[in-house]
């Protein structure tokens, strides 16, 4: 009897162990479920900022000739006179950052490839790259819950924008900031397709605290315009904005003109037609002399005169921008003729491109042959010019290796526009008036609740 009194217990004891066993097993994988999105963003921001902080305290070009030239000369200035640094091309606003920078405690001095540099000046510097890389992976994210009605793409596009090689290259071994105006042009997107153009153009003028890049949104902007989804008078929310970053100089002293006067700066900074970008200028780039000038006095205009025909045929094939693949798709298409029409550009000003080329990809769950393509076409392209013309990315073709890449992006760039003309077309303006003339008059016309209201009196 005991035997089994024994045997019941033990039994009983092993079942209520089952129990807990696999009511702990379903909790850990209820868990898991549901908080895996976020397990997993975690990882990849601990992966994401482990190789940044590999690189933080390798130096390159515009770091040791540029940002740290100039934030001694503004230590030697005073902080409140950060805006009178001689021949600064960036905006007062990030010379503002430099200045917050210069306060820092110097570290040791450190002497890499001949250059002698304060090391916790480049460690400043490249974190405030790393909190903008994460905020642009996060602009991604809400772009995609806008965009996509599955739950986990835009986690998928915030994971994959965190990690883009291109991304990397540019901010954590370059040190360079171009993830700042892409950002705004991701937030601009998303306040459009939210309907708060307000916002919009408000980012648009935030855009320009460090460069001129955002401009890249305009031809789009005016294309969004005819479809009457921004106002143009709200850009003056864009010169408000603009404004905002002129604060700090202004504050300590700073006429407006001197405040703003990078924009000057930046427009006749190159007489060069290009600095490494791979565009059509870099397939026509063996200008000289009198050539040049000649070119130099056309390239510009010639750009602008192809970058208006390109939103002209975006308007003739009339596409639905209201369906959420199409935006996104017109977008990254006039946002990338920019770049590749203009003359005078670096090879990174594809950056917002590759962002929305991302978004678009997985909104439209398709054509992910893209993502490589370009960030194949940006790495070329940097390769090159972060070696300063010594090595090329293919070693035998030379200088050819960013003709290559040119011809990718001139690829990338006609198939946009072939998906663009396969796409839903949206109405026509002589549909959309008769549209609002039988709205208008639906509201005009008397109700039975009305009428017998009428009959009452």
């Amino acid at each position: 009897m005991e035997k089994e009194k024994l045997k019941n217990k033990a039994s009983e004891v092993k079942k209520k162990v089952s129990f807990f066993r696999t009511k702990s097993s379903l909790l850990a994988r209820g868990f898991l479920f549901r908080y895996f999105p976020y397990i997993v963003s975690l990882i990849i921001l601990v992966l994401g900022l482990y190789i940044r902080f590999k690189v933080i305290r390798m130096p390159y070009g515009d770091l040791l000739n540029f940002n740290i030239p100039w934030i001694r000369e503004i230590k030697s200035l005073g902080f409140k006179n950060f805006y009178k640094v001689e021949g600064a091309d960036y905006s007062s606003f990030y010379l503002f950052f430099l200045a917050i920078v210069s306060l820092l405690p110097e570290g040791k001095r450190v002497t890499i490839s001949g250059y002698t540099f304060e090391s916790n000046y480049r460690i400043a510097i490249k974190a405030r790259n790393f909190v903008f890389d994460l905020l642009l992976a996060f602009s991604v994210f809400l772009l995609l819950k806008k965009l996509s009605k599955e739950k986990y793409i835009p986690f998928l596009g915030a994971w994959i924008c965190f990690l883009l090689p291109i991304q990397y290259l540019n901010s954590a071994l370059w040190g360079q900031c171009d993830n700042f105006w892409a950002l705004s042009i991701v937030l601009a997107l998303y306040f459009v397709r939210d309907g708060k153009d307000s916002f919009a153009w408000l980012f648009v003028g935030l855009g320009l605290a460090i460069k001129l890049q955002i401009v890249f949104i305009l031809p789009l902007f005016a294309v969004f315009w005819r479809k009457k989804m921004v106002s143009l008078w709200k850009i003056l929310f864009a010169f408000f904005g603009f404004f905002l970053t002129l604060l700090p100089a202004l504050f300590c002293g700073a006429g407006f003109s001197e405040a703003a006067s990078f924009i000057v700066i930046q427009i006749g900074r190159y007489s060069n037609l290009n600095l490494g970008c791979a565009n059509r200028w870099h397939l026509f780039n063996s200008f000289s002399g009198d050539d040049l000038d000649l070119a130099n006095g056309s390239a510009t205009f010639l750009a602008l005169g192809l970058i208006a025909l390109c939103c002209i045929f975006v308007l003739i094939h009339n596409p639905d921008l209201k369906e959420k693949k199409t935006f996104i798709l017109v977008s990254a298409f006039l946002i990338n003729v920019v770049p590749f029409f203009l003359p005078h550009r670096h090879e990174r000003y594809f950056y917002s491109r590759d962002i929305l080329l991302l978004v678009y990809c997985l909104t439209a769950k398709k054509d992910y042959f893209l993502l490589p393509l370009s960030q194949l076409s940006g790495v070329i392209a940097y390769y090159n010019y972060l070696s300063r013309f010594t090595t090329y990315f293919f070693p035998s073709l030379g200088d050819s290796s960013v003709a290559i890449a040119s011809l990718i992006n001139l690829f990338l760039l006609l198939f946009l526009f072939y998906r663009i003309r396969q796409g839903k077309k949206g109405i026509s303006r002589e549909e959309e008036a008769d549209e609002r003339k039988i709205a208008f008059a639906g509201k005009d016309r008397p109700t039975a609740e009305n009428q017998e209201k009428e009959i009452s009196k």
